[in-house]
């Protein structure tokens, strides 16, 4: 059933659909960009202002690492804003890891989220979405290990996870670890139905 095909980097950008366009993904791997010190790394689908149906299917989707003490964080995979309907069906997501410190000269950053979903609808459907892992610190106890991301930050709107894991991402090693991210976290205003998921 899994099984990606085609690589598209640096991810993907839907946007504005009307109500008489779909789009389907199948069988893609989409992956964004590590950060730089000029810009900070990058989804692998983005999401703005659809009023019509998106449906990711088979599909593994990364997000950007941090590889930059300018921008040190990784970021999410999926970034969903105002959107009115979408699904993730038989999908892999991660989170973009934190950029790791070998030395002093290197931030250890924080791992990305899986999913960052507000005002929309979204169906998650046997997939399993992670947060990224936050970066380590190799320098002792100078400076603590990265966060873990939180697999999905769902801030306003309706989600439905069915048959489903959401793992967050384990905080960075360093004599201090960084804190392990949730499973899941949740807007006042957002609605979640989980039907068997566990967040963990």
């Amino acid at each position: 059933f899994f099984a990606p095909g085609v690589t598209v980097q640096p991810g993907m950008l839907i946007r504005n659909l009307t109500p008489t366009k779909n789009v389907v993904l199948q069988n893609f791997l989409l992956r964004g960009v590590n950060s730089t010190a000029l810009a900070p790394a990058t989804p692998a689908l983005t999401l703005r202002d659809n009023v019509s149906h998106v449906r990711v299917q088979a599909c593994e989707l990364i997000g950007g690492k941090g590889a930059s003490n300018a921008n040190p964080n990784g970021v999410q995979a999926v970034d969903a804003l105002n959107c009115l309907s979408t699904a993730l069906v038989g999908c892999l997501v991660y989170g973009g890891a934190g950029q790791s410190s070998p030395n002093l000269g290197f931030k250890a950053g924080n791992g990305g989220p899986g999913i960052v979903t507000s005002a929309g609808q979204l169906m998650i459907y046997e997939s399993t979405t992670f947060g990224g892992a936050g970066g380590g610190s190799n320098v002792g106890g100078w400076s603590p290990g990265g966060a873990g991301g939180t697999a999905i930050e769902h801030a306003t709107g309706t989600l439905f996870v069915a048959s489903s894991g959401s793992i967050g991402g384990h905080g960075g090693i360093s004599f201090v670890g960084g804190a392990g991210g949730n499973g899941l976290s949740m807007g006042a205003s957002g609605l979640a139905w989980l039907f068997g998921s566990t967040p963990t």
